[in-house]
């Protein structure tokens, strides 16, 4: 809990930092971004409250369960002196055998039910930390970001927090579109010249809701995509946000489906739901290589994983995506036919050249920037 705080501390003293070294008169839209950006880290410091006090639960209830074991100890040792000064000669050796067995038995279920709640709770600890830690780590990436971020001023000049004006008549790219995920189409547009203007690319990590270390996120959704069997379906995978706006548009007669994604890899994550990440990489371009987990030298790995399609015999045309070799499974319902599916993509040698591929081998990828 000590690195929670000290972690969630450094962001805001670097938010701080930030808002006391800024001019007032800069832009009103340096002030908004500020204000957003104190009130994201007001949000994380509450939480942060709420896991305190998880944990504080979980202490307590720890306690608990050391002295019901403490208090069965004593039972069993009260039961013992008990069948010791005359039971053992009221009831036949079998069945005290019995007794002692059922007590036995009984009272390692209720342990072992208990423990297993406390397991699964320190399980859920461990979580929150891991994703506190990113989310502090994802804040200290956007104040450093936002600190470069050229803004223009009302003379027309270009500012930025470190360089002061600039004359260039080039508008900076407008960082606070990167860092802040919207939902429909003008913002997405402006999030991707911003990118490109800034010098960083975009990708998408199928199969995983976090970014790797080497990139920030920018959202974390659900792949999606059309059913398997419609012949007039769209090909492509989708990264669906978890936060959907819909349009009030009447239904119309004619219409394309939308649909969830499924694995179909025949072991733990068989018939599971994919999640995905949209990560923004420091590298001004990204790849997929398919066929190797490796990058060619002078690349950065930002995750290898195996290339999974749509099946060979399916209606559907689908396309091949990387999929990172650690893939997770959302939390899902019943599972289900109706989806977008997921299959290993296996070699076929003919025209594929074998050597140096080999036949009927699972195909892996990986996705480098640079």
């Amino acid at each position: 809990m000590g690195l929670f705080l000290l972690l969630l501390a450094s962001g805001i003293v670097l938010a701080a930092s930030l808002f006391h070294t800024r001019d007032a008169d800069h832009s009103p839209v340096l002030s908004d971004r500020m204000d957003t950006l104190e009130r994201v880290l007001g949000l994380q410091q509450r939480r942060l409250e709420l896991l305190e006090t998880e944990r504080r639960e979980w202490q307590a209830e720890k306690v608990r369960l050391e002295k019901m074991e403490l208090d069965f100890e004593e039972t069993k040792r009260q039961w013992k002196a008990e069948m010791k000064r005359g039971l053992e000669t009221e009831v036949k050796e079998d069945l005290k055998q019995e007794l002692m067995e059922f007590v036995r038995a009984e009272m390692e279920r209720q342990w072992k039910k208990e423990k297993e709640v406390w397991r699964s709770e320190k399980m859920k600890l461990e979580g929150e930390k891991q994703t506190l830690i990113q989310t502090v780590t994802d804040l200290a990436e956007k104040v450093k970001i936002l600190e470069n971020a050229p803004i223009r001023t009302p003379a027309g000049h270009h500012v930025t927090a470190q360089n002061g004006p600039e004359d260039d008549e080039k508008p900076g790219p407008q960082i606070h579109d990167v860092i802040t995920r919207s939902d429909d189409t003008s913002r997405w547009e402006q999030q991707n010249q911003a990118i490109h203007e800034s010098g960083t690319s975009v990708y998408v990590r199928w199969g995983r809701s976090v970014c790797p270390s080497s990139a920030s996120l920018v959202y974390s959704g659900v792949v999606g995509g059309s059913l398997w069997k419609d012949t007039g379906a769209a090909s492509n995978y989708l990264c669906l946000s978890m936060s959907p706006v819909f349009s009030n548009h009447s239904q119309p007669d004619a219409q394309a489906y939308l649909y969830g994604g499924e694995y179909q890899t025949q072991d733990s994550h068989e018939m599971n739901y994919p999640p995905c990440s949209v990560c923004l990489s420091a590298g001004t371009s990204t790849i997929m290589i398919p066929g190797t987990n490796q990058c060619p030298s002078g690349w950065t790995l930002e995750y290898g994983g195996l290339l999974m399609a749509g099946y060979y015999n399916h209606a559907a045309a689908s396309e091949y995506i990387c999929v990172d070799r650690n893939p997770e499974d959302l939390p899902s319902g019943k599972p289900s036919v109706m989806a977008k599916q997921l299959y290993l993509t296996v070699t076929q040698c003919g025209i594929l050249p074998c050597p140096p591929y080999d036949n009927n081998k699972i195909v892996t990828c990986a996705v480098c920037s640079k």
